[in-house]
């Protein structure tokens, strides 16, 4: 009978291993099989599932502010890590049989596996229902200030119909006059005026079918033409009037080609920031 060839990796070198691979790899390198596909599967279902996941925080935000959601994350993941460090450690003092896995494919789907897994289940999650989004601009300044990150609900409007004072995400139509490729660009501003609705500016006022329209979200600085002084527009059917809350920094709809933007061209609703490196307060703020 062929006798069983045992092998014992170095201790040092499966941590090493285990910091810069990941604990998944550091356990396929000793030997733990099991333990392997556990956090194999867990990875993945982390990295696909990371956008719905920021969703969840978002919602329950309001209980706790979400700066000590994350670091409570981070001293879970820290302990966590700890902990695997320590158990791959041991594990390496113990000599085992290699399997099939223990080869350079068994190696090579620990390190790409969830890379693919995350990236296509990600894909899906960002595409219909919640996509994190970066703004540099200053256009909607105060609400959401340059650098920060928001999530943008992509399925509420499967809910319910396009509000005014939405702040949106959105694409801008192909009769943009932007000097360069605009296609795969987001931007950021509020819905003001809904379909079939009348829209005016005059002295930094905006008028919906003739009535004055607080709007306690806007900034006007100068205050003068051409950023306060606007149409009387009427807004076609399926379409929308856009402005940043930052009016005097912003180019909205007063100065694209064709004012209206198409339903089809917003991406969704902003709902919180969720990250943010103008102060913590800000960390978890609700969109209004």
């Amino acid at each position: 009978m062929e006798e069983t060839k045992t092998i014992q990796r170095s201790k040092i070198l499966a941590v090493l291993l285990s910091i810069a691979a990941g604990p998944t790899f550091g356990y396929l390198w000793v030997g733990a099989g099991r333990v392997c596909v556990l956090l194999l599967c867990l990875q993945c279902a982390a990295l696909a599932g990371g956008a719905l996941l920021l969703s969840f925080l978002v919602e329950v935000s309001h209980l706790l502010p979400l700066y000590e959601i994350y670091l409570g994350g981070f001293l879970i993941g820290l302990v966590a890590l700890l902990y695997f460090w320590s158990d791959i450690y041991r594990k390496a003092a113990q000599p085992f049989s290699p399997r099939w896995y223990n080869s350079w494919y068994g190696y090579l789907l620990v390190l790409s596996g969830p890379a693919i897994c995350g990236g296509v289940f990600a894909h899906i999650i960002r595409a219909d229902y919640v996509e994190p989004l970066r703004f540099r601009s200053s256009s909607a300044m105060p609400t959401i200030l340059p650098g920060e990150l928001v999530i943008a609900d992509k399925s509420i409007y499967r809910k319910r119909s396009i509000e005014r004072g939405d702040m949106v995400a959105y694409k801008k139509p192909a009769n943009s006059t932007a000097p360069y490729d605009e296609s795969n660009v987001k931007y950021l501003h509020r819905v003001i005026g809904l379909p079939k609705e009348e829209i005016q500016i005059k002295n930094a006022t905006v008028f919906i079918n003739g009535n004055p329209l607080s709007e306690p979200y806007a900034r006007w600085v100068n205050g003068g033409p051409p950023e306060g002084e606007y149409g009387p527009v009427v807004i076609p059917e399926g379409h929308y009037f856009l402005l940043g809350d930052n009016r005097d920094q912003s180019r909205d709809s007063r100065f694209w080609p064709d004012p209206f933007l198409p339903q089809k061209s917003i991406l969704g609703k902003i709902t919180i920031i969720y990250m943010s490196w103008h102060g913590l307060d800000r960390i978890g703020r609700e969109v209004k």
